[in-house]
């Protein structure tokens, strides 16, 4: 359902956070890709999912956020509403930008699996379009039509 994340994926979205350097989607702190330095305020960058893994949520790039080490040790397996409440006023993002976060990834995962669906469906005409219609022909062949009176 979802290819492994890329690394330049996830700095652009730091960098949309944070507009002149990368941010913790969850606590607007600066977080780097390479050492942190914690004394100038810096933390490792992870990679965060907004509806978690083992929750059911899927591994596609609307459902991926940079977060710093510390913020995605402490949500854990919550959710990322639950998560951003707990925060209160350390968050820098509210509850409810959260939630319209997580409808976007609700509507990548009916995409995915709808196009999942489809995939199959192109597979078995792939498979079986063939084989029915020389069935049918067979079929067909040994029928006499007679028209109507």
């Amino acid at each position: 359902m979802g290819a492994t994340w890329r690394s330049y994926e996830l700095e652009d979205k730091a960098w949309s956070y944070g507009g002149s350097a990368p941010v913790c989607f969850y606590c607007g702190i600066r977080i780097t890709w390479t050492r942190p330095q914690h004394s100038l305020g810096i933390r490792k960058r992870t990679c965060d999912h907004l509806i978690p893994k083992s929750a059911g949520g899927p591994n596609l790039y609307e459902n991926r956020v940079a977060a710093c080490m510390e913020c995605n040790s402490a949500k854990g397996s919550t959710d990322a509403v639950t998560f951003v409440r707990s925060l209160g006023r350390f968050a820098r993002i509210r509850p409810a930008d959260v939630e319209v976060h997580i409808r976007k990834v609700e509507k990548a995962m009916a995409r995915a699996k709808h196009e999942q669906a489809m995939e199959r469906s192109r597979k078995a005409r792939a498979r079986w379009g063939p084989r029915i219609l020389k069935w049918l022909q067979r079929v067909y062949r040994s029928w006499r039509l007679v028209p109507k009176r």
